[in-house]
């Protein structure tokens, strides 16, 4: 608005935050010469040793920031400017045994969320009175990873909240070697018509 321009915005969050989206909303551009071309990236990251820009951690695969510019610049030849950042980490990567995988069946979560009769609660924190809550400097919180894991991968007969959080208890103290145990109850009132 003050430059005088005219503003378009594709945002990419939430199931969109793909390598596939991005490429799809980049090839989609119809860019003028006078026009200002701006790619934000705002989430988890790291360096892959390749070149000094980060590799952006996105739900589908990891995307170098040096290739979203190359595809930026092969659409936006025309482009005034070209604005391409990368607000994230980009420390390289060490594994330390954390795997992220969101293979979500949607009859198991559906089961999960919905199929019961009453109310059902669920408390849980990520770690026991008196531990720290430890996280991956490029997955973030531990917990966090192992709970997601927990929900996405939970097949139709183990989805169950009891199973759910106990694997995520499981996979948090694997994460952490460990040192974080997280705790959870879950309950649920035995009124079938409540």
């Amino acid at each position: 608005g003050a430059i005088g321009y005219d503003y378009e915005c594709s945002r990419n969050s939430d199931t969109d935050f793909t390598a596939a989206r991005v490429k799809d909303a980049i090839s989609a551009l119809r860019v003028g010469r006078d026009d200002i071309v701006v790619f934000y990236y705002s989430g988890h990251g790291y360096n892959d040793n390749t070149n000094v820009w980060p590799t952006l951690s996105l739900n589908d695969e990891n995307f170098r920031a040096i290739d979203v510019l190359k595809l930026l610049k092969r659409v936006n030849t025309p482009a005034k400017l070209t604005l391409c950042i990368a607000d994230c980490c980009n420390k390289v990567y060490s594994s330390d045994n954390v795997n992220v995988t969101y293979a979500t069946n949607e009859s198991a979560i559906r089961k999960l969320f919905t199929n019961f009769n009453g109310k059902k609660t669920v408390m849980a924190s990520s770690s026991k009175q008196g531990q720290l809550s430890w996280s991956n400097s490029v997955y973030g919180a531990y917990f966090g990873i192992a709970f997601r894991n927990a929900v996405s991968n939970t097949g139709y007969d183990e989805a169950e909240w009891d199973a759910v959080m106990e694997n995520a208890k499981r996979l948090t103290m694997k994460y952490t070697k460990g040192q974080q145990e997280p705790q959870y109850s879950v309950t649920q009132t035995s009124d079938p018509f409540e």
